[in-house]
């Protein structure tokens, strides 16, 4: 691993004993976007089973144990930012090279871009909470995830996420410069594992868009939201994955992550469940108490064609780069597979499709489609430009 030495003598006053080696700088920022990513895996998991809370109990007393799990992977999260934040803010004013690798803000800090966005996502987060406690007091009880602070919420633990991938690419792309093959392998495998974090824990609120009772009535028809919602979540998040990461099945290899997280949330989730119910001595909702609940919330209500879809991207983005073909080709190859993820299918409602027909006039699939289309290409857009930004932030 490179050591080379960050400064000059005299520079600012300082020795070049005093600067800090680029491998340090290296180690330094791998350190705080794993730290970030560990919080924000925290969070998912809390999420995941508050949800099973809230779902087959309802709303109890605020500091539930889900509650705090959640609280805890914020904490983690917002302090690594934070001393990140610090220390390399400090390098920044000490040694030019530095500041030079890093992303101002306001003149006065210097960091790396994705800790600013994992920093902001934790903050919004635990603003979101009290709120949302308030919320409730005022207006009364609710379970909904599209209430107006569950998706303030959520969207923050989706960005606590995406700011771990952001960190961690750029570390990735610093390791290969310096030939430091472990750190890259780390940064990379880390960024993956971090994708993954967003794409589930944003999906928690496309996926509630399946649900006919949350169409949006018109009067004269009714809109799906579910498939523009999906088409700009995994046109940005499937997309940039592949354009950032080094894989020939990056977006793939995202979509297996999250299957794993939904594999290991429902052997962790339901029993967790039924151990906090017999702690706190309460009982399941009415139409729950004839037996413990046996299948994790968020497990069947992910929307399972996301892995078609990513499947779908790779090959295209594969075929791109062995054969010369257009931009409009390639969006147009990416478009499809994207739109696939956007039909309605989960293991919670198989026939999806056949209820979201139902419930809409010919009128309403119309608009549904119209909708999903311009939704996806901008997610693609964003995607594309996610992706290369990655590749070359603060390298």
């Amino acid at each position: 691993m490179a050591q080379h030495i960050i400064g000059k003598s005299g520079s600012l006053n300082h020795s070049t004993a005093q600067a800090p080696s680029w491998s340090a700088v290296l180690l330094f920022r791998l350190a705080c976007g794993l730290t970030t990513l560990l919080g924000a895996v925290i969070s998912y998991f809390a999420l995941s089973w508050d949800v099973q809370w809230h779902t087959f109990v309802g709303r109890d007393r605020t500091l539930t144990p889900p509650h705090i799990m959640l609280l805890s992977g914020i904490v983690v999260c917002g302090i690594a930012a934070l001393v990140a934040v610090i220390v390399e803010t400090q390098w920044a004013r000490n040694y030019p090279t530095i500041r030079q690798r890093s992303t101002s803000f306001a003149n006065r800090f210097a960091a790396p871009l994705g800790i600013y966005i994992s920093g902001y996502a934790a903050l919004n987060m635990a603003v979101a909470f009290p709120v949302d406690q308030y919320w409730h007091t005022l207006y009364g009880v609710d379970v909904t995830i599209w209430a107006p602070f569950h998706i303030m919420a959520i969207s923050g633990l989706g960005f606590m996420a995406l700011g771990a991938v952001y960190t961690l690419v750029s570390v990735a792309k610093m390791a290969t410069s310096l030939h430091a093959n472990q750190e890259k392998r780390a940064a990379y495998s880390g960024a993956v594992v971090a994708m993954a974090t967003s794409l589930a824990t944003l999906s928690v609120l496309t996926a509630e868009g399946i649900d006919p009772d949350k169409f949006i009535q018109l009067g004269f028809t009714s809109i799906d939201l579910f498939p523009v919602l999906q088409g700009l979540l995994l046109g940005a998040l499937l997309v940039a994955a592949a354009y950032a990461l080094p894989w020939r099945w990056a977006a793939t290899s995202v979509v297996g992550v999250v299957m794993l997280f939904l594999g290991i949330g429902q052997l962790v989730v339901p029993p967790a469940l039924v151990w906090l119910m017999q702690a706190e001595q309460l009982t399941f909702r009415a139409i729950h108490r004839s037996a413990p609940p046996s299948i994790s919330a968020l497990a069947f209500i992910f929307p399972v064609l996301t892995l078609v879809s990513a499947i779908l991207v790779d090959l295209a983005l594969q075929r791109a780069r062995k054969h010369n073909i257009s931009g409009r080709q390639l969006g147009l190859m990416l478009g499809g597979a994207v739109l696939v993820g956007c039909i309605p299918f989960s293991l919670a409602n198989p026939v999806a499709i056949v209820d979201t027909i139902a419930n809409l006039n010919p009128l309403g699939l119309v608009l549904t489609v119209a909708l999903a289309i311009p939704g996806t290409y901008v997610g693609i857009q964003l995607g594309q430009n996610i992706g290369k930004m990655m590749s070359v932030s603060e390298r």
